[in-house]
């Protein structure tokens, strides 16, 4: 089975036409969205907790469920292109729950284990050092170089 050209082009129109009237429409393809975007963003709601260094995010079920593909994505760039490996393995800004230093990859790891698969909330330290992250894989990386930004906007509509 072929698609005729006219077809394809109108299917490309019409993605084009999605993409620039609902800017906030997420793929269940993390690492296109990236790419496709100039800013993903993530909308979320404050969410203050005692006794905490950085306030927690409450993040819509759909929001949440792009960002456990996008790390689960981010897992497995350990395996395959160099620069991406290289930066996974480079030691992370982000501290791991026992206060020691770690990768990029086991921050990814970590991150995913505790906030998608034990559903607890995402902070607002960690939300950027994920967008850090993703600022390094696009910058030195090779599968995301050149991708856009990943940004937290908050329910005022400022970003993190």
């Amino acid at each position: 089975m072929t698609i005729s050209q006219n077809l394809f082009n109108d299917i490309f129109t019409v993605a084009e036409e999605v993409i620039e009237t609902h800017p906030d429409a997420l793929a269940l393809d993390p690492t296109a969205d990236l790419n496709a975007k100039v800013l993903v963003r993530i909308p979320y709601i404050h969410k203050p907790k005692n006794n905490a260094a950085s306030a927690f995010m409450n993040i819509k079920k759909s929001h949440k469920n792009w960002l456990g593909l996008l790390l689960l994505e981010l897992g497995n760039f350990v395996h395959g292109a160099q620069a991406d490996v290289l930066i996974m393995h480079s030691s992370a800004s982000a501290k791991s729950n026992t206060k020691r230093s770690q990768t990029w990859h086991e921050f990814v790891t970590e991150l995913h284990t505790d906030k998608i698969i034990h559903r607890n909330d995402i902070s607002e330290r960690q939300a950027r050092h994920l967008s850090k992250l993703i600022e390094l894989l696009s910058v030195n990386g090779f599968k995301l170089n050149g991708c856009g930004e990943l940004g937290f906007v908050d329910e005022d509509g400022i970003f993190l």
